[in-house]
């Protein structure tokens, strides 16, 4: 009995001592110190005992009374200690503890720049991140996993495990990554030449690149699988190149060109050494018409061939496009109907349809002149000194020869009271017919500046310039032609007693106020003034109409008698201004002729041809000035008006052969223009003039090559002998004698 109750109190201690023991207890749950998340299966390590968490993440541990080390951690967390002191009056003991996730810290750079990377993808086990600005990432770490990094245009880098979990917080460095560029290079030439092709544009996705002036090119951030293009606007698209990440491409691009044919619209014949051009660049067509030309579509391409109207064609890039021309070009060829040898610088007078007026051109150096758009021509007339004004009729484009008749003036002068006598106009006009003359020069306006038809311009009618009673001038042209005679009709221009009575405000006034007139009180126009001008000019082209020939201007010059500083000008009076009105007054009246059908020539004082630059003998005539408007110039190298001591000579008028020979050489000298000088047909005080010394004239003249003479006589009587060639070589001994007298006192001289 009292050996079980022994028994039964000892296992009474037993159960309080297990009872004692078990009373302490460690409690918690391990959450997430993120989103508060329970984390199954984390270990917590008590001395040498190790618990998991359950599915709420709560784990109890029993401890025995003292301090104990507690340690928790969890896969991809940052474990957590820390310590527990037990009592005997702890009973339990609550400790909840709050994880902090591992991460995998970095920074992208771009390798080639150095600069940090955006957008940049990071993958770490099943984590995922994308860098930002500054090239930085987080995402969870994970152990035993390598981190990826990939970027559009770079080639890919991969992180070993243990290196980026060198980088796991809380490590105190990010993980450093640099990434490598894609870089595609290459050369770029033309198919054709083989020559590089620079600015040609390189683009594969958003990367784009140039080619420099080698042809090279550099893409740099180009993704595996993107098409690569190459763009270059004088070149057909390349095919696509598929970039599967190799380094080096190099491409060939063909140019754009295009191949035309040129045809003649009328039969389809190919025009050959037609030209095709875009501005820049030409190409001319073959035997077949064609012609290849690079071009850069779209553009515009000009076809052009000589006697043809030329065509734009539109180019869109196609291959090969056609051309059919229409003739349009009249081209011409100027020669000497006598030797055919062609005539440089002729002027031409192109009329088309109805159009009374022409256009204006001149031949070239080879006599060659060429209408672009002769569609409409009907006829081009020719003028050139030194031949007859010539014309042809056309049919529109094409070719034309005009023969011109040279022609060698040798003419009388018929005075303006004259026309009031028919029947001894018939004897010259018979005279002129008969004999070695040829040509008539006719007073229309006369020395008093009456003139010898009916004209409608105001200033006439104003100044009662009309003479009635006269021959009519159509009537006295048609009996010029009747007998193949050149017909000049002679313009008084300056010296106009008639207008300048009827206008004061145009004429020359002296000092006092007073009209100005000269020893044969006749007033003179001032030919400063424009009005004075243009009434000339109107009247000469009102003659030029009638149907003469050619058109000759006298007294184109200032007035002589009197003081120089006496007469008083709407400008001042000097040289260089007296010059320039005159040959002002000729352009003017040279353009306004020049569609006329008529030649202009002017007269001007004998002794002016001795007169150098930039001399004007106080007239305002300059040879070589003159020239430049004129077709032909008239010295009048009358013998009795050169003074005693011109030339050597003490009398010239004794030396008609010398005089008329010598300034012919001068002019001829200074100017190209023709020279038709002006023979004395009179005496002159104390010098009798006869056949002979008419003779001597005439045979100066054309000894000196001149182009032809004009023999003046005041009232139109002749002694005709000077104008028969049977006459001059009855004469041809004599005059020799008497000009080899004048040649030796030349030479004395």
């Amino acid at each position: 009995m009292r050996r079980h109750l022994l028994l039964g109190l000892l296992i009474l201690l037993c159960l309080q001592l297990l009872t004692g023991c078990t009373s302490h207890k460690l409690l918690g749950q391990v959450i997430d110190a993120q989103n508060n998340a329970p984390l199954t299966n984390a270990e917590i390590l008590v001395g040498q005992e190790r618990l998991l968490t359950g599915q709420d993440g709560r784990y109890e541990a029993r401890l025995e009374i003292g301090v104990h080390r507690v340690e928790v951690s969890a896969p991809g967390y940052i474990p957590e200690i820390f310590t527990t002191t037990i009592t005997e009056d702890t009973r339990d003991y609550t400790n909840d503890v709050k994880l902090t996730r591992q991460m995998l810290r970095g920074v992208v750079y771009d390798q080639a720049t150095e600069s940090a990377l955006a957008g940049a993808r990071v993958q770490h086990g099943d984590a995922e991140a994308t860098t930002d600005e500054q090239g930085l990432f987080e995402l969870p770490a994970v152990e035993g996993q390598p981190a990826n990094i990939s970027a559009p245009g770079y080639v890919p880098a991969e992180i070993p495990a243990a290196q980026a979990q060198a980088a796991f917080t809380p490590a105190e460095e990010p993980l450093t990554i640099n990434l490598t560029p894609r870089v595609l290079s290459g050369s770029v030439t033309d198919a054709q030449s083989g020559e590089p092709v620079a600015d040609v544009v390189v683009a594969a996705g958003n990367a784009t690149a140039k080619t420099d002036a080698q042809g090279h090119y550099e893409l740099v951030h180009v993704d595996p699988g993107t098409a690569v293009t190459f763009t270059h606007d004088a070149y057909k698209p390349s095919p696509e190149l598929a970039y599967d990440g190799q380094e080096q491409a190099d491409v060939t691009l063909e140019p754009f060109q295009v191949t035309v044919t040129i045809l003649d619209v009328a039969n389809d014949a190919p025009l050959e050494g037609a030209t095709v051009s875009n501005g820049e660049q030409t190409a001319q067509a073959n035997a077949e018409g064609q012609a290849t030309l690079r071009a850069v579509p779209p553009a515009k391409l000009t076809v052009a061939r000589e006697g043809y109207r030329s065509q734009e064609l539109d180019y869109q890039g196609e291959e090969t496009l056609e051309a059919k021309l229409e003739a349009s070009q009249l081209i011409g060829i100027v020669r000497n109907g006598e030797t055919q040898e062609t005539v440089p610088g002729a002027l031409v007078q192109v009329f088309t349809g109805d159009n009374p007026t022409p256009m204006l051109i001149n031949a070239d150096d080879q006599g060659k002149f060429v209408v672009e758009d002769a569609l409409d021509v009907t006829k081009v007339a020719v003028k050139k000194p030194g031949y007859l004004l010539a014309s042809a009729p056309v049919n529109g484009p094409g070719s034309v020869t005009v023969d011109l008749e040279p022609f060698t003036a040798r003419a009388i002068y018929i005075p303006f009271g004259l026309l009031s006598l028919p029947d001894y106009i018939e004897e010259l006009l018979d005279l002129v017919a008969d004999s070695d003359l040829n040509a008539v020069v006719v007073d229309v306006k006369g020395d008093s500046a009456r003139i010898a038809w009916d004209s409608p311009n105001q200033l006439a009618k104003d100044a009662d310039a009309y003479f009635p009673g006269l021959m009519d001038l159509q009537e006295f042209i048609e009996k010029c032609r009747e007998r193949d005679i050149y017909i000049i009709a002679r313009i008084v221009v300056f010296k106009d007693d008639t207008l300048a009575a009827a206008h004061p405000e145009l004429a020359v006034t002296t000092k006092d106020g007073q009209i100005y007139k000269d020893y044969s009180e006749q007033r003179w126009l001032d030919a400063y003034i424009q009005e004075a001008r243009d009434y000339n000019v109107d009247l000469a082209l009102e003659v030029a109409q009638m149907g003469f020939d050619e058109i000759q201007f006298d007294y184109i010059r200032f007035p002589t008698e009197g003081k120089l500083n006496w007469r008083v000008y709407a400008q001042e009076d000097t040289e260089e201004n007296r010059s320039r009105a005159i040959n002002e007054f000729l352009a003017q009246a040279s353009a306004a002729l020049k569609p006329t059908p008529v030649f202009l020539s002017a007269d001007i004082f004998g002794l002016n041809v001795w007169v150098k630059m930039p001399g004007d003998n106080n007239v305002g005539q300059r040879l070589e000035e003159l020239a430049e408007n004129l077709d032909y110039i008239s010295p009048m190298v009358y013998p009795s008006t050169f003074w005693t001591g011109n030339l050597g000579f003490s009398n010239p008028s004794l030396y008609p052969y010398e005089v008329v020979y010598r300034s012919m050489l001068v002019a001829q000298e200074r100017t190209d223009c023709l020279i038709r000088p002006w023979l004395q047909h009179y005496s002159s005080p104390g010098v009798t003039y006869g056949p002979l010394e008419f003779m001597k004239e005439r045979k100066g003249a054309e000894d000196a090559n001149s182009a032809g003479w004009i023999f003046w006589n005041s009232r139109g009587r002749y002694q005709t002998e000077v104008f028969y060639t049977e006459k001059m070589q009855e004469y041809a001994d004599v005059l020799a004698r008497s000009i080899a007298q004048e040649e030796a006192a030349w030479n004395a001289d």
